[in-house]
């Protein structure tokens, strides 16, 4: 059964959160992701009349260890972070998330990543 973002963000904690941030984006500033999740645990989600799936893929490398660089996107240094409106946020909470990501991830990980695409990435990879 898939899950809207709104819903994973109701089953974890922010530390269970931070522990993935730091561990997959450790030179990132934790704090203003904290403020974030904080921020959209208290969005409304808005209905909207399309429906956005969002998928994350587990990859490895054959014996190689995977560092938390394979993770990084380029981002500009003068505006580090996307700035998202509470309006926009009420429309991602109402994505869901692909079934086969649920199953293979846990939910404080898939956050940490989606948080991290969405304010210092580009969601649009991760939409199917």
């Amino acid at each position: 059964m898939s899950k809207t973002l709104y819903e994973l963000i109701k089953t974890t904690t922010w530390y269970e959160v931070e522990d993935m941030l730091k561990e997959f984006y450790p030179d990132e500033d934790h704090v203003f992701f904290k403020l974030e999740y904080w921020k959209i645990s208290n969005i409304t989600p808005k209905e909207t009349d399309y429906q956005i799936e969002l998928d994350l893929q587990l990859f490895s490398e054959p014996n190689e260890e995977v560092s938390s660089e394979d993770f990084y996107y380029e981002v500009d240094e003068d505006q580090p972070y996307n700035l998202i409106t509470d309006e926009m946020w009420s429309i991602y909470l109402n994505f869901s998330l692909s079934e086969k990501s649920l199953a293979e991830i846990p939910a404080e990980e898939i956050l940490a990543h989606i948080l991290f695409e969405i304010l210092a990435g580009d969601i649009e990879q991760l939409m199917v």
